[in-house]
């Protein structure tokens, strides 16, 4: 599905409150000292990431599925919904690509669903390059959220509120035990490949974008992409998870990326530049790559 055609959508909207080979170059490394069960242990004394172990977490396990390369055409319609209100993740399941109009608390919200990856589902919460600042609040206008989606005018981090995430699982009867959170971040700097991520909460029932200050434990799904081969971590964090390579993601702010946050790379994703058209964002040659990312929630 191609992420380069703009999609906008106008809705009248009510709104409430509201992570290969270790280089020697200098890199971030995680000062959590939490350890959680894995094949090598994280040495938090240090400051750089290159000579790091991303977490206390089994690799050994591959995943092997096909990659996404993101090149198909996305749907920008509408969808037609009936006459039942849209109000969960479990009401579009079945439905195909394109803006779904849901009915929340706060009014009504258009939101993006793929319909087409992994059998669909997934409902897009938050998108950008850089800059995410994991506030609670969320950021940016929920109903600009999908304009320009997967091409540079949606670098700039938009995000859902956290309340407004949590009322979409509530909805659904479960918690985010029950969720997928899949976070697709582009693995070329023209943004013409992707690499799939999917995480599965362990420790906590609810939605926080606090993923570095209140990280918890999940399990993580890398994906075979033009990066290389996927990887599993059956136990890990949000903070910092994965060998230190195109499989790494960590969400915390290193001075070497100008404490810029997102979903960076490990060491082995070393391109990309500052450039507004660029999908893969360097501050200098730091490498650990911070990436134009999407995140999707879904129930499986």
């Amino acid at each position: 599905m191609s992420r380069g055609v703009a999609l906008l959508a106008i809705s009248t909207l009510a709104w409430g409150i509201g992570c290969a080979r270790v280089s020697d170059i200098k890199e971030p490394l995680s000062t959590d000292s939490s350890t959680v069960d894995t094949e090598t242990a994280k040495d938090t004394s240090q400051t750089d990431p290159s000579t790091q172990d991303t977490g206390t977490q089994d690799t050994g396990t591959q995943d092997t599925v096909t990659q996404d390369t993101g090149t198909d055409t996305q749907d920008t319609d509408t969808q037609d919904t009936g006459t039942a209100p849209v109000d969960s993740l479990d009401d579009v399941r079945s439905m195909g690509t394109g803006i779904v109009i849901f009915s929340l608390t706060a009014g009504t919200l258009p939101l993006y669903v793929d319909g087409d990856y992994d059998s669909g589902g997934w409902v897009l919460i938050g998108r950008g390059r850089e800059g995410w600042a994991w506030t609670e609040a969320g950021k940016g206008d929920p109903a600009t959220l999908s304009v320009g989606l997967g091409t540079p005018a949606a670098f700039q981090p938009a995000y859902l509120s956290a309340s407004i995430i949590q009322e979409l699982i509530d909805n659904t009867g479960g918690d985010l035990y029950d969720v997928e959170t899949r976070v697709r971040r582009a693995a070329a700097m023209d943004g013409s490949s992707y690499q799939e991520t999917l995480w599965k909460s362990l420790a906590n029932p609810t939605w926080t974008w606090l993923f570095d200050t209140a990280s918890y434990n999940i399990s993580y799904t890398v994906r075979d992409s033009v990066l290389g081969f996927g990887e599993l971590v059956t136990m890990g964090d949000t903070r910092d998870i994965g060998s230190n390579s195109h499989a790494r993601t960590f969400t915390w702010a290193w001075e070497s990326h100008g404490l810029q946050t997102g979903f960076s790379y490990g060491v082995t994703v070393g391109i990309g530049n500052t450039e507004p058209t660029n999908f893969l964002w360097q501050n200098g040659t730091e490498a650990h790559s911070l990436p134009y990312s999407e995140v999707y929630l879904r129930i499986p």
